[in-house]
C-alpha cells in the first residue's frame, strides 16, 4: 500500500526482479502502471507507461491526475510487464490510500 495526497505530484519507482536478479531492460517490453477503483475491475482511473532509467522503472503522476482522486475512497494499483502478446503482473494488486491536501482543507 502507498499513500497519495490529493492534488500533489508523485513519482513511484520500482525495481523488477526475476529469480532474485534485477530484470534486464528490453526495448521491446512495456511496463504499465494502472490504478482502478476496485481490485477486480477492468476499468482504469489512471493508466501510464513507466519510464526506465538506471535499473528503475518510474511512473510520475501529476496534480491534475491525483486531484480527481477522492479521499477516503478505496483505489487499487498494479504493475505489469508486456512483451509482445505476453503480459506478466510484476506487482500484484495493492491498495492506494488517498489523503486530502491540508492546504485545500483549510480553504474550504
Amino acid at each position: 500500500m502507498f499513500d497519495i495526497i490529493q492534488g500533489d505530484s508523485i513519482d513511484l519507482a520500482v525495481i523488477i526482479t526475476e529469480n532474485g536478479q534485477v530484470h534486464e531492460y528490453s526495448a521491446d517490453e512495456t511496463v504499465r502502471f494502472a490504478l482502478s477503483e476496485s481490485r477486480d475491475s477492468s476499468g482504469v482511473v489512471i493508466s501510464k507507461i513507466m519510464s526506465y532509467e538506471n535499473g528503475d522503472y518510474t511512473v510520475s503522476l501529476s496534480p491534475a491526475e491525483t486531484g480527481s482522486l477522492i479521499p477516503g475512497k478505496q483505489y487499487w494499483f498494479d504493475i505489469g510487464l508486456q512483451s509482445g502478446s505476453d503480459y506478466y503482473r510484476v506487482i500484484p494488486c495493492r491498495e492506494v490510500r488517498i489523503i486530502p491536501g491540508i492546504s485545500k482543507a483549510v480553504t474550504t
